[in-house]
């Protein structure tokens, strides 16, 4: 069985629904006992957990500065 690797660019046109059901794919992908097909998987869905850390960064980053403008505006 061959997994679907997913572009860098194509990664981040997915909308969070999509990356989470791909995350949760992955996830169980990985308990297969095939050990070259597990570590591939495993690295993809390493790549896929560091977009959704990315993207929860950026959000909280984003938050922050709109709570300290509002602030400074007043």
């Amino acid at each position: 069985m061959a997994i679907r690797t997913i572009s860098e660019d194509d990664l981040r046109e997915l909308s969070d629904d999509q990356l989470g059901r791909q995350i949760d794919t992955m996830r169980r992908l990985s308990r297969k006992r095939d050990s070259d097909f597990t570590r591939k998987v495993q690295t993809e869905l390493c790549y896929l957990q560091r977009e959704m850390t990315w993207r929860h960064r950026r959000r909280e980053i984003h938050r922050d500065f709109m709570k300290n403008l509002r602030r400074n505006q007043y």
